[in-house]
């Protein structure tokens, strides 16, 4: 039976492996992560292009690259901290840097993140830019 609090579900088996298929995840996009900060759309489940493909059937499916992972779920708050982040650098450079680093594989948004966690407080839901 699949977790009820994740928004995608695997299909074959509770443990992720080479051959399974994810349904409900999403290729990180910054349009998708702002929808998600901005309230339009509920937490996402992301994957990275690098990471495997989609089937006619729409299922999503990690390559042999990458067997173990699984989706990694965006939330409100995760969104809305690197937003917020964007939101805030002077330099387009560096804002258009930030954008191509979201999308690029999970290793970049993974260092985006971990910039933006330093850089952000969060207080009863709502995220601000110190």
């Amino acid at each position: 039976m699949p977790n009820i609090y994740n928004p995608f579900t695997m299909l074959e088996n509770e443990n992720p492996g080479p051959n399974d298929r994810w349904v409900d995840v999403e290729v990180a996009s910054f349009e998708k992560l702002n929808a998600i900060a901005d309230g339009t759309h509920g937490p996402m489940a992301f994957v990275w292009p690098d990471e495997g493909s989609f089937n006619r059937a729409g299922e999503w499916g990690f390559n042999d690259k990458h067997p173990q992972f699984q989706p990694l779920m965006i939330d409100k708050t995760s969104a809305s901290m690197l937003i917020a982040v964007y939101e805030r650098l002077s330099k387009p450079e560096n804002a258009e840097k930030l954008r191509r680093m979201v999308v690029k594989d999970r290793g970049s948004f993974g260092a985006v993140f971990e910039i933006a966690a330093r850089a952000v407080k969060i207080s009863f839901g709502t995220v601000s830019v110190s």
